[in-house]
């Protein structure tokens, strides 16, 4: 989804409401349902997880989404499922926790700035 599609709706005299991401998630197949967290890094991008999508998805400033987490690829044997929180440090790197899985899984970051590497 690009930025420039994302629906602006005021809201009041001070702000600007604009969906980021939706159900469709990034447009790719990967969807995202009953979404339950949320974070921001320090170069803009912001990252939501779905509980029942068991993902995480990454959104830069421009409005690119890319899927970074999902149920199947935390490992070799190991399964992701119902993630409820959500972090980022100074480096980038994203932190998820699953509760029925009972697992914690970091996504290293490779792109800090909108995507550029």
């Amino acid at each position: 989804m690009a930025l420039s599609s994302l629906v602006s709706v005021r809201a009041s005299a001070q702000y600007v409401v604009r969906e980021i991401i939706d159900s469709t998630g990034d447009g790719a197949g990967n969807s995202l349902d009953l979404p339950i967290g949320i974070a921001r890094d320090a170069w803009g991008n912001t990252y939501v997880i779905g509980e029942y999508s068991a993902n995480a998805f990454k959104i830069t400033p421009s409005g690119v989404i890319t899927e970074i987490i999902d149920r199947y690829r935390v490992g070799v044997g190991n399964f992701f499922v119902s993630p409820k929180g959500i972090a980022v440090d100074s480096a980038g790197n994203v932190y998820v926790v699953a509760a029925y899985s009972s697992n914690a899984v970091k996504s290293q970051s490779c792109c800090k700035h909108d995507g550029l590497s």
